[in-house]
């Protein structure tokens, strides 16, 4: 099952520690961080280009959806190597983009000011990949733009690598919120208690940790 595998890879290199204290940005404390900041070389970006496109190809048929986006800068890599997956994996060929943080200033005036890779055009179906999901305001930014450069734009769903499954500050889902206000899904290729069941069942992880990762999860966890 690529799920064990995908908790396996993101433990073997280094992209979620749980062996110390971690300051989020969010302000809390947390006994475990994910980084996919660590995926820089050849050989682990092409593996994890690969899991984003197994859960794609679990989700979606080919045909929902025509354009692998990804929100800069940390989806840049990761649009690409999902796109260079379902090719060469899965034998789907789609279309990547990505966005500028700031538009072109020179040539021609059109979407491509913002937008790197494939032109966007009215009618495409736009699959969005990220790394994770906190607020989810990067993804209300990411909407907005396209949505003020082309015209009915169809967004298919938003594969992220883990669900850390919290809630914000004020007490409710983000993810949740999220998908009731844009009537998007959000689905990961694992989850937080993925990861610690993996953990536990490979006693990879000690009884103390597990209970400050426990209390963790009472205090900020979500319901899902």
């Amino acid at each position: 099952m690529y799920k064990e595998k995908f908790i396996n890879f993101l433990l073997e290199n280094g992209a979620f520690l749980y062996d110390n204290s971690y300051n989020l940005e969010s302000g809390r404390n947390s006994p475990y961080y994910i980084n996919t900041g660590v995926f820089y070389r050849g050989e682990n970006i092409k593996e994890i280009g690969y899991y984003y496109a197994s859960k794609i190809t679990d989700k979606f048929d080919p045909e929902e959806y025509d354009i692998i986006f990804g929100p800069a800068y940390k989806g840049i890599p990761l649009c690409i190597a999902t796109a260079i997956a379902l090719n060469e994996d899965f034998k789907i060929n789609k279309n990547f983009a990505f966005n500028r943080k700031e538009p072109k200033s020179h040539g021609e005036s059109t979407n491509q000011n913002w937008i790197v890779g494939c032109e966007i055009k009215e009618g495409d179906k736009i699959l969005i990949v990220d790394d994770v999901f906190t607020t989810g305001n990067t993804k209300y930014e990411i909407i907005d733009l396209l949505n003020g450069l082309v015209n009915n734009i169809q967004y298919t769903g938003i594969i992220i690598a883990v669900d850390r499954q919290e809630t914000g500050k004020d007490g409710v889902d983000a993810i949740k919120q999220f998908e009731k206000t844009t009537d998007l899904s959000v689905d990961s290729i694992v989850n937080i208690n993925d990861i610690v069941e993996y953990l536990h069942n490979k006693g990879k992880i000690t009884e103390d940790k597990l209970k400050e990762i426990e209390d963790y999860r009472n205090r900020f966890g979500s319901k899902r």
